[in-house]
């Protein structure tokens, strides 16, 4: 099996955070996003990945460098110097690997589902296609992806324009199983989308394009402010089933090596601290914050429903809630934020 992780893009939506770090290595409760997409793919027997690349790609590198990768995984990049959209991207990719069924996983998507059941179904199919999707209906008046008794999809947003009545509207999430004959289907050299130019002509066309649904509660976007903050929530909830190399005590507190808090602090839980953190006199963090490797919360700072990265500082006396801060960011004593992202310096709110 074969495998393209979609890592191409500027991670607008969550700047500053993304100023200097691309959205694959944002963390989720510490630990970058493209590690758990690799090693989710490892886990089902993925021997070769492809990753595009545009913005900040040595540091994508360099990270994956340092990963404790077999040698039975073949990671290829695909260099964008101007991007190609989901289509484009996805054929030069697809250039690159050996011929067979291809997984392919957007970078700002949380997963933990039966892989080996949604190609399965693929297969069984026999499928040119298949769109992973949301059991959750789309909100509002949007539309989303519409599948019929059978699963088969008959509308991808508003194209094609289809009168069939009885048919089920989901949202899609961010995966697809395709076999490499669709990329003959994608113009060569031409930025692209693949939900919105491909699969409506394969549509028209009559081939076999699926929709493989997923159990709830197995998949997550993080690729906003809003869902990233949620995302740790319904973790801490044990609504998401993730798991971190921290230990957990009975009220919901996880905890790294070497933490130090003052016995003037107060955690109100649910509370995750990453290793090296101090929590000096005074200091109140929680609920629902989690704060990455070294970092130090000073006297009398309170810190509730955020997401520290590593290394940031806050200064004495100084307030966050529903703020998220990029890593080695220092906030100065008596700083007031409230539904923030902080990196050295720059603030946006959301």
């Amino acid at each position: 099996m074969k495998a393209i992780i979609l890592a191409a893009g500027l991670g607008s939506r969550l700047r500053p955070l993304t100023n200097d770090i691309p959205k694959p290595l944002v963390p989720f409760v510490n630990t970058p996003l493209l590690d758990y997409h690799i090693n989710f793919l490892k886990s089902y027997g993925i021997d070769e990945l492809a990753i595009n690349l545009h913005y900040l790609p040595d540091k994508i590198r360099q990270h994956i460098n340092k990963l404790d990768t077999p040698e039975s995984l073949k990671i290829r990049y695909s260099w964008e110097g101007d991007l190609l959209g989901t289509g484009g991207g996805i054929k030069k990719m697809a250039n690159l690997l050996s011929r067979d069924t291809i997984v392919i996983l957007n970078s700002d998507i949380l997963i933990n589902f039966d892989l080996s059941a949604a190609i399965a179904f693929h297969k069984k199919n026999k499928a040119l296609a298949t769109m992973v999707l949301n059991p959750y209906e789309p909100l509002g008046n949007r539309k989303g992806v519409a599948i019929d008794s059978q699963n088969r999809i008959r509308q991808v947003a508003d194209a094609p324009d289809c009168a069939e009545a009885d048919l089920k509207q989901l949202m899609f999430a961010g995966i697809h199983i395709i076999e490499p004959e669709l990329t003959e289907y994608i113009q060569d050299d031409n930025p692209s989308c693949i939900n919105a130019d491909v699969y409506p002509l394969l549509i028209k066309m009559g081939m076999p394009v699926y929709g493989y649904v997923l159990p709830k509660d197995c998949w997550r976007h993080v690729g906003t402010a809003e869902s990233y903050l949620l995302a740790h929530n319904e973790f801490m909830d044990a609504k998401l089933p993730f798991e971190i190399p921290l230990a957990q005590d009975e009220t919901r507190i996880w905890k790294g090596d070497n933490v130090f808090i003052s016995l003037k602090a107060r955690l109100i839980p649910p509370v995750i601290l990453g290793s090296h953190t101090t929590l000096e006199a005074k200091s109140i963090v929680g609920p629902y914050t989690v704060l990455g490797e070294g970092c130090r919360i000073g006297e009398e700072a309170s810190i509730s429903h955020s997401v520290l990265w590593d290394g940031v500082q806050i200064g004495a006396g100084s307030r966050l809630n529903k703020c998220v801060t990029a890593a080695d960011t220092v906030i100065d004593s008596f700083q007031m934020f409230d539904r923030q992202l902080i990196a050295s310096g720059q603030y946006r709110e959301f």
